[in-house]
C-alpha cells in the first residue's frame, strides 16, 4: 500500500459521497414513485383517518365507564352506610322497647 496524500483520500471520499448521494435520490425517487402509484394509497389514508376518530372516541368511552365505575362504587358505599345506620337505629329502638317492657 502506497502512502497517498491528504488531498488524493479527500478526493476518493468526495467520489464515494457523490455515489451515495446519487443512490439516496434514485431510492428516495422509487420510494416516491411507489407512493403514488400504490393501489391500497386511498384506502390507507381513510383507515388512518378512521384510527384517529375510533381513538377519540375510545378514549371518551374509557373516560365514561371509570366515571360509572366511581360512580357505582360510591352508591355502594352510601348505601352500604345507610343501611348499616338504618340497621343501628332499628336495633336500637328495639333495644330500648325491649328495656322498657321489661324484656332484658
Amino acid at each position: 500500500m502506497t502512502p497517498q496524500t491528504m488531498e488524493e483520500l479527500l478526493i476518493v471520499l468526495d467520489t464515494r459521497m457523490d455515489i451515495f448521494e446519487r443512490k439516496i435520490d434514485r431510492l428516495l425517487f422509487c420510494w416516491e414513485q411507489r407512493q403514488e402509484t400504490c393501489p391500497y394509497r386511498d384506502r390507507v389514508i381513510h383507515n388512518t383517518a378512521e384510527i384517529v376518530l375510533h381513538h377519540a372516541r375510545l378514549s371518551t368511552i374509557e373516560s365514561l365507564v371509570l366515571d360509572m365505575r366511581l360512580a357505582s362504587a360510591r352508591a355502594g358505599m352510601v348505601g352500604g352506610i345507610s343501611g348499616a345506620a338504618v340497621t343501628s337505629i332499628v336495633a336500637g329502638v328495639v333495644y330500648g322497647v325491649g328495656k322498657v317492657a321489661g324484656w332484658w
